[in-house]
């Protein structure tokens, strides 16, 4: 992570603050859920790897889909 936040402050002179990392974990979890589903086409299988509470992998660590109990569906 320090590289990445060297290289982005190089690169576009300014901080690197949440929204530089919020869209670097979004583009991980993305990236490594269409992997893991083994598919990009088909929706209800991105959805159940979602659901079923797999880890994905991101810079800062392990990241999973949560919130069944607070908001109904587990993403």
């Amino acid at each position: 992570m320090k590289d990445f936040v060297s290289e982005y402050e190089k690169r576009y002179d300014e901080e690197c603050g949440g929204p530089q990392w919020w869209s670097l974990i979004i583009n991980e979890v993305w990236t490594d859920m269409l992997r893991k589903a083994g598919t990009v086409d088909e929706v209800d299988q991105m959805l159940a790897t979602i659901e079923a509470g797999t880890y994905f992998d991101t810079s800062p660590g392990p990241l999973r889909f949560m919130g069944e109990e607070l908001v109904g569906i587990n993403h």
